[in-house]
């Protein structure tokens, strides 16, 4: 339900997927992509419509551990990189 400028954040997240497809088709049109994961989460919408255009599957890539304290606050690089790995566990 958000909404910025007067756009639907949704719709918008939508019409990026689908113009990033629309740039791979037209710069590589024999692309030899296999799947598309949305990374981070918040870019599933975009992913899913690029996915869709390009004849793709769509798969999750990553899992985020919700339980996990934003990284991106954490006072030093290190602590964010161990902290990181425990937050995104990848798909097997």
């Amino acid at each position: 339900d958000s909404i910025l400028d007067g756009v639907q954040v949704y719709e918008a997240r939508g019409l990026m997927g689908a113009k990033l497809a629309q740039k791979i088709l037209n710069k590589y049109p024999d692309h030899d992509i296999d799947t598309v994961m949305p990374i981070p989460e918040t870019s599933r919408t975009s992913a899913l419509q690029c996915a869709q255009l390009l004849n793709r599957p769509f798969r999750e890539g990553f899992i985020k551990n919700r339980y996990i304290a934003r990284t991106f606050i954490m006072p030093g690089q290190e602590m964010r990189r161990k902290t990181v790995r425990l937050k995104l566990n990848a798909v097997k």
